[in-house]
């Protein structure tokens, strides 16, 4: 009852900034408007700002219909509206409809600042596709040196090497070289991607100014030969049968950088996981998807093909598969559905697996 009469004092109010304020009310009382309302609102001459909090306070009880809405909806919307939208989508749905995200991302008439979005939400929608597509687009010199970034690191994380981008993180590096003190905050990411995809460039690159600036030290150190950081011995000993407690600590200490995770094998990966599986990593499940990202797909697919323990098969299918291609992603599934029709409990099996992969079950 209260709720109906929140949503009519909304729907009844006259001046902006009171509506504002009776949305803000229906999200502290964790009230929400249907689906249907907010389609016939968001078609009204409203300002950005109140359309964003509509957006926020539209149901997600039916998680289907509610991506199916706003997947459809983007490209009619403000692209401050529709950015938020994207966010809506990525975390209040199961993101069954996540291919979707392909074409938008591919657009000409898509602005930078929706792509920018895609690619920031590219583990929950469109996955390693989307940043291979990205990475190769028309244009993309002409994109901003936030988007490179972004790019960069996501191509990192997803394993997609792309001459293009690699010439364009050298160039940006380049361009450093001639500020020693150089206050642009994306030069990391040009470098890490730098590091992963060509190494050696990174250390034979001279910069042409003097040791007054930190990024020509920072670049100078990579030309001195040290030992490498990755540990895989001191990894296995944390998983290793005489170890009674796993020391999540160490293991944090101990995982590589983004750009020497292709070190990681399928021996680490799956001990990773089972232990993920078994809640016996708390640190790491709060890192998500992003702890795995940069181990190279093969390995990935090759962990999961191998895997026969459901629960840690589902645990690591959920977390891996955005970074796997479509092929990839078809076999394991195939490989899921042979775990159900074997299993005594198919029920438990089909509960652990996210959403968006148990559809496809049905195919």
């Amino acid at each position: 009852m209260e709720e109906r009469q929140l949503i009519d004092r909304y729907l009844n109010c006259s001046y902006t900034a009171e509506r504002k304020l009776l949305l803000q009310n229906i999200k502290d009382k964790k009230q929400s408007l249907p689906i249907s309302l907010t389609a016939d609102l968001m078609k009204l001459k409203l300002t950005a700002d109140e359309h964003i909090g509509i957006l926020k306070n539209t149901s997600g009880k039916h998680k289907l219909a509610l991506e199916d809405y706003l997947s459809s909806q983007l490209s009619s919307w403000d692209q401050n509206v529709a950015a938020t939208a994207l966010w809506e989508w990525a975390l209040r749905t199961d993101c069954i409809l996540g291919h979707r995200a392909l074409p938008l991302s591919l657009s000409p008439l898509t602005p930078q600042r929706i792509r920018y979005t895609l690619l920031d939400l590219s583990w929950f929608l469109g996955g390693v596709r989307l940043v291979q597509e990205l990475s190769k687009m028309e244009g993309l010199d002409d994109m901003s040196p936030a988007f490179h970034a972004l790019l960069s690191f996501r191509a990192l994380q997803f394993q997609v090497e792309s001459p293009k981008l690699l010439a364009r993180a050298k160039v940006a590096i380049e361009e450093s070289s001639q500020n020693p003190h150089s206050s642009d905050r994306y030069l990391c990411y040009f470098l890490s991607y730098i590091l992963r995809f060509d190494a050696a460039w990174a250390s034979q690159y001279k910069p042409q100014h003097s040791y007054s600036g930190i990024w020509t030290q920072f670049l100078h150190s990579l030309s001195t030969p040290s030992k490498p950081s990755f540990d895989r011995e001191a990894l296995k000993k944390i998983f290793g049968k005489s170890s009674k407690k796993i020391d999540e600590a160490l293991l944090m200490a101990l995982w590589p950088s983004v750009w020497e995770r292709q070190a990681i094998d399928s021996e680490d990966l799956l001990a990773v996981l089972t232990a993920l599986s078994q809640q016996k990593l708390p640190l790491v499940s709060q890192q998500s998807w992003e702890f795995f990202a940069g181990i190279l797909p093969s390995v990935m697919h090759t962990t999961l093909a191998q895997c026969s323990e459901p629960k840690t098969f589902c645990t690591g299918l959920n977390l891996l598969a955005p970074f796997l291609d479509h092929s990839q992603q078809s076999s394991l599934i195939d490989q899921i559905k042979a775990m159900v029709l074997k299993s005594t409990e198919p029920t438990e099996i089909l509960t652990q697996l996210s959403p968006r992969f148990s559809a496809l079950l049905n195919n």
